[in-house]
């Protein structure tokens, strides 16, 4: 018997080990040819997908739980973007003749990005120099020369990028010749990256999570990443963050309003955290993506009012954002209660015992209303001679006669008679409708 139970545990044990949680895979696309090296394939940025293939940095078991799928973009059409899967795509330095800063895409290839790109938060690109005013709605100009080593985050940056899942992000530098910085961009757009003297080199477009750099080698082994498939350099660390980070973005931001109130610096595979600031941990929540889910009743407290993500989002659709709402003292989760009209959706505000309010006694008979048979009548339910868990300031109560006798309950109260028995009248107070002494049973008279 023991050998049998032994057996059977192990089996158990076994059968649970196996249920592993299954990683979520993110693709990513990039541009392959006419770049001079600096595609992710390329020989400066070669390194880059062994440290992505690597298990022990991305994966179930790796610092960053999503195992990432490396696949080159030989179709940029709508169709081949499609076909491919792309989630995140790498344009690298398509180079034309005439400059660095300048593209070498078509018209048509640069439209089906942006078509891509815009049509979902969870469609990311990354574009360095020319490659990325063809895909933003402002202009995007790093054709200025003079860099200033070493680079590091700005404070927006570091509020999203600097303590990722590969640990903290210092200083890195920008490498090759060119040694771009942003001159033009768009200022509703987040600066996460800058050089010594402050000026932009790296931004995250709010709008659709696209992320630009005005240099490419802050991002290849000219600028610092290692030619190994660990993680080690800070421009490793900034890198690996950065993928992981997008990665969050493309899995859990399809609520986000906009990229830059996405919760980067939280981390989705904690089960403990709330990274959406619902006020449900990550482990239970329905969506950890979603402030709105799952869906809360009026004068829902339970969220985290600094949390950018949910203060970012309207739960009840009501035209105000949750953090506006919580600013002007109205409720986040009831439609009718607004920044302009800033009332109390609480059923029992500011009557308790409203009919609406679960916890409150609308017809003063002593039982709650999500309890009672039938909340608005105070004679039921029924109950017996002796019986005092009414309220006597109750109006309704007060009004009504429950044993019959012609007497409202109010005056047998006031006569020192029984409002439940209609023995014990104003005019008879000493009756009761007890069979003996003792009894729980009604004996009404006829």
């Amino acid at each position: 018997m023991k050998k049998f139970f032994s057996f059977f545990a192990f089996a158990i044990l076994c059968y649970f080990n196996t249920l592993q949680v299954q990683a979520q895979t993110i693709t990513v696309c990039h541009t392959d040819g006419f770049d001079y090296g600096y595609s992710l394939d390329g020989t400066y940025r070669d390194y880059s997908i062994l440290k992505l293939n690597n298990p022990n940095n991305f994966g179930p078991a790796g610092a960053c739980p999503y195992d990432i799928n490396v696949v080159p973009l030989n179709d940029i059409s709508a169709t081949g973007i499609a076909a491919a899967g792309c989630n995140i795509i790498d344009m690298g330095v398509p180079w034309a003749a005439s400059g660095y800063d300048v593209s070498n895409y078509t018209e048509a290839q640069l439209q089906a990005l942006k078509t891509w790109s815009d049509a979902s938060i969870n469609n990311v690109i990354i574009a360095y120099q020319g490659g990325i005013d063809p895909l933003s709605d402002a202009t995007y100009d790093s054709g200025n020369y003079g860099n200033v080593n070493p680079n590091g985050f700005t404070p927006f940056g570091e509020s999203i990028f600097l303590n990722g899942n590969f640990g903290s992000t210092g200083s890195f530098n920008q490498g090759g010749s060119y040694q771009g910085y942003f001159w033009q961009f768009d200022p509703n757009d987040g600066v996460i990256v800058q050089d010594g003297d402050g000026n932009p080199t790296g931004i995250l477009d709010c709008s659709n999570g696209n992320v630009y750099f005005a240099d490419v080698d802050l991002v290849t082994e000219n600028g610092g990443l290692t030619s190994s498939s660990s993680i080690t350099s800070n421009t490793d660390i900034f890198w690996a963050n950065l993928m992981c980070g997008l990665s969050d973005l493309v899995t859990y931001g399809t609520a986000a309003t906009d990229a830059c109130s996405f919760n980067f610096s939280c981390d989705f595979a904690d089960a403990t955290a709330d990274c959406d600031g619902d006020g449900v941990p990550n482990g239970t929540d329905s969506d950890p993506g979603d402030p709105c889910l799952p869906a809360q009743l009026e004068g829902y407290t339970g969220f985290d009012a600094s949390n950018m993500t949910w203060a970012s989002v309207d739960c009840d659709g009501d035209g105000d954002t949750n953090g506006a709402e919580v600013t002007a003292g109205s409720d986040p989760y009831c439609a009718t209660s607004t920044v302009a009209n800033p009332i109390s959706c609480d059923p029992c505000v500011p009557d308790p015992n409203a009919l609406a309010c679960p916890t409150g006694d609308f017809d003063g008979d002593g039982v709650a209303n999500d309890t009672d048979t039938d909340p608005s009548d105070p004679c039921i339910p029924v109950q017996t001679e002796g019986y005092t868990g009414f309220d006597i300031s109750n109006a309704i109560w007060t009004a009504a006669d429950c044993d019959g006798d012609g007497d409202t309950n109010g005056a047998e109260v006031t006569a020192g008679s029984s409002p439940y028995c209609d023995q014990s009248t104003v005019s008879n107070p000493s009756g009761t409708c007890l069979c003996n002494a003792g009894s729980a049973a009604p004996q009404f008279g006829n």
